[in-house]
């Protein structure tokens, strides 16, 4: 199956052949294989997220994948002021952040509270950030 790892130094595949035992990691999803004429296949995703301080409407966003200004300011800079309070009241996110930084996405004005989850893939040192959207559109993303 294939898992969530628990931590950095965990695994994140356990491998069960016929005939072997592997003691399977915590957080793990367990596969099953079928077959047959009348087995039809339905694939999905399913994420899991917490956001995190206040919405912010991308302002500015010169290029696919880059978001410059978020709400008139560089977006890193937004970034640095929405996690820094979050960070220092919850030793979770800090540890989490070590990992991959997520941030939600949806179109301006959505009447419910979905986002799209993208990777934050890294900031430039005038302050965008590459994010791996590239349908991103300035005034019409939040």
């Amino acid at each position: 199956g294939i898992s969530c790892p628990s931590a950095p130094d965990k695994p994140s595949l356990a491998v069960r052949q016929k005939g072997t035992v592997v003691a399977t990691p915590p957080g793990s999803v367990v596969g099953l294989a079928l077959s047959g004429p009348r087995l039809a296949m339905h694939a999905l995703t399913a994420q899991g997220a917490a956001g995190v301080g206040p919405t912010y409407l991308v302002t500015e966003a010169p290029a696919d994948h880059i978001v410059a200004t978020l709400d008139g300011e560089p977006a890193v800079t937004r970034l640095r002021e929405a996690l820094s309070d979050v960070v220092k009241s919850d030793p979770r996110v800090a540890e989490l952040l070590k990992n991959a930084l997520l941030v939600g996405l949806r179109k301006k004005g959505s009447a419910d509270d979905n986002f799209l989850v993208r990777q934050v893939r890294g900031a430039t040192s005038d302050g965008m950030l590459l994010v791996g959207d590239p349908s991103i559109v300035a005034g019409e993303t939040e």
